[in-house]
């Protein structure tokens, strides 16, 4: 492996997701590929579980990890779209 940096400069490069996302935030949308082989679908769906109200999950079908827009282009811009809508309108 190559390494570009020295270890020191990121020593402990975990992402604590289900902490981060249990906690209190603002409306969320948690969008996956049902095809990604990178990250399960069934972590959105933990990660759904944890976060809190307002919250959507979007699945997209035919989608892995780095291709939702390409894939299911319709669904994609269709949630974002809404969800972003919904938040427009929503009171401040």
């Amino acid at each position: 492996m190559l390494k570009l940096y020295p270890e020191w400069v990121f020593p402990d490069p975990h992402f604590d997701t289900k902490n981060i996302i249990a906690k209190l935030h603002g409306p969320m949308l948690i969008m996956h590929g049902e095809k990604d082989r990178l990250i399960p679908v069934h972590h959105g769906h933990e990660l759904f579980a944890l976060a809190q109200e307002p919250k959507e999950l979007v699945l997209i079908p035919n989608a892995g990890h780095n291709d939702m827009l390409s894939a299911d282009e319709k669904i994609f811009s269709d949630a974002l779209t809404q969800f972003l809508s919904a938040e427009a309108r929503s009171p401040k």
